[in-house]
Order: structure tokens, then C-alpha cells, then sequence
């Protein structure tokens, strides 16, 4: 009495000589689809990662993409929730998303350029989820609001070449504070008109732009410093006196304005 042969569902079928075989056979499009479909949503992740490999290795036949991605999809979905909840513990959804969409694109990305496999144990699996986390590490650390920004050594050191106009209201609020600096009433005569010379001249004459040498070259930084020359001569006084007069009302201003040296602290 010959045994009988268990009844398989012609999904299963398929699914059993594209393993026995190792290659992807010839169907047409609905049998392509149910598989795609089968694969997608009822298939487990061993099954997956087996017949995902086949279709990478057979990559040139046209049904290799669809198959490959009906299989590894879903194994990327379930991979990055996981991932996000050991980096993260309370991920948001836009740190899923990201994450999500570094391992899509690393996906297509091997599959479109693939590599020969080393020839070890569980070469193919290590070799996909690899990929899957590079993928997504790439994706979430690659911010495109920064693309084109050249990173500095010292950001204190850096000024742009081209800086923005300041508008009005900042115009009134810095010439009121020169106003304030230079009639303070601790201050002698002679300090409050060297200052107040600075204010009457303007930021034109009174300000030179020195080119930081070790910066120059790399940076094209600019420093902005006064003009001690231009300042003494409108002055009528020798650039020395301006030097040790600036440098005694900065302390004098320094005390009565920021003593206890908070005044550009951060709260």
C-alpha cells in the first residue's frame, strides 16, 4: 500500500522548489504575486532570511527584487522597532521613521550592488543585518539642515565674511549703550571724550578689520578691532594715550557694568 503524498497549497509548493532548487522559478504574474504576498505577511523570519538570500544571490532574474524586498521589509520593520527601543527605551516616531528609512535605503542599496559572500557559517544573515544597521546609524546621524556647513576649530574665533545687516532697533539699542558707557559719571573727563570720539566717528573710521594670520588661509577669518590710529587723530592726541586710556576705561566700565561678572551668563 503506497503512501500518500501530503496535500501543499500551490504557494507552498512554489515556496518548496524555490528552496529545494536554490533559484527562483518561472511564474507568471498572479503566482508572483500570492508568493510576494505569502512571503510579506505570513512567512517566518528563518523562512525569510532563506529565500531573501536566494534572491540576492540570483539577482539578475527579474522577479530577484520583488521577492527580495517581500522578504526583507517586514524583517526590517520588526528590526527597528527593536533597535529604537534599546537606543532610545521611549523612541518617537520620527526616530522610527528615520531609522526605518536608513535600513529601506541600505536594503536596496546591497541589493543593487551586491558583494560576493565570505564563505562561512550564517554568511548571508550576518551580512544582512549588518547592512540593516549601518543603514539606519547613517540615516539618523546625517542631519540635511547641515549639508554645505564647513565645521570650525573655535567657533569664538570665527565671524563670517558676510554678515547679516543688523536692523534698526539693534542700531538704537548699541548707540543708547555707548551713550550710557561713555557719560558714566565714574569716568574722568579725558576717558569720556575718548570714547564719545569713538561714538561721533562711527563704526567706519573707528573700526579696522585684521586678518588673523594663522586663520587666513583656511578660515578667511575676520576680526573686527578699533582703529587706535584714525582714534587718536580725531582726538588730537598720540596713539599711546589712546591705548592706556582704553585700556583704563575698560576696567572702570567693566566694574560698574558686570561686576559681579554675570551679565552674559546663560540661564
Amino acid at each position: 500500500m503506497s503512501s500518500s503524498i501530503p496535500y501543499l497549497p500551490p504557494v507552498l509548493e512554489t515556496v518548496n522548489d524555490l528552496l529545494t532548487n536554490n533559484s527562483i522559478p518561472a511564474l507568471d504574474a498572479d503566482q508572483m504575486e500570492t508568493l510576494s504576498h505569502y512571503l510579506f505577511t505570513s512567512a517566518d523570519r528563518p523562512l525569510r532570511i532563506r529565500v531573501a538570500e536566494i534572491a540576492y544571490r540570483n539577482h539578475a532574474h527579474p522577479n530577484a527584487l520583488a521577492l527580495f524586498l517581500a522578504c526583507t521589509m517586514p524583517l526590517a520593520q520588526v528590526w527597528t522597532q527593536r533597535k529604537a527601543e534599546r537606543f532610545f527605551v521611549y523612541p518617537s516616531d520620527w526616530q522610527i521613521e528615520c531609522l526605518y528609512t536608513g535600513v529601506v535605503n541600505a536594503l536596496i542599496a546591497i541589493f543593487q550592488r551586491p558583494v560576493e559572500l565570505q564563505p562561512i557559517h550564517d554568511s548571508f544573515r550576518r551580512f544582512l543585518y549588518r547592512s540593516m544597521l549601518k543603514g539606519a546609524c547613517r540615516e539618523y546621524f546625517r542631519r540635511d539642515e547641515n549639508s554645505g556647513i564647513q565645521a570650525v576649530e573655535n567657533i569664538d574665533r570665527f565671524s563670517s565674511r558676510n554678515p547679516a545687516v543688523r536692523t534698526a532697533e539693534e542700531e538704537l539699542i548699541t548707540r543708547d549703550l555707548l551713550e550710557q558707557i561713555y557719560q558714566y559719571p565714574l569716568l574722568r573727563r579725558g576717558l569720556s571724550r575718548t570714547l564719545e570720539c569713538i561714538v561721533q566717528i562711527g563704526p567706519d573710521l573707528a573700526l579696522r578689520v585684521n586678518k588673523t594670520p594663522e586663520k587666513h588661509r583656511d578660515m578667511k577669518t575676520y576680526k573686527p578691532m578699533l582703529n587706535i590710529e584714525e582714534i587718536a587723530k580725531a582726538r588730537g592726541i598720540k596713539p599711546s594715550v589712546v591705548h592706556r586710556e582704553l585700556s583704563t576705561a575698560r576696567a572702570i566700565i567693566r566694574q560698574g557694568f558686570n561686576g559681579d561678572r554675570r551679565l552674559f551668563m546663560t540661564r
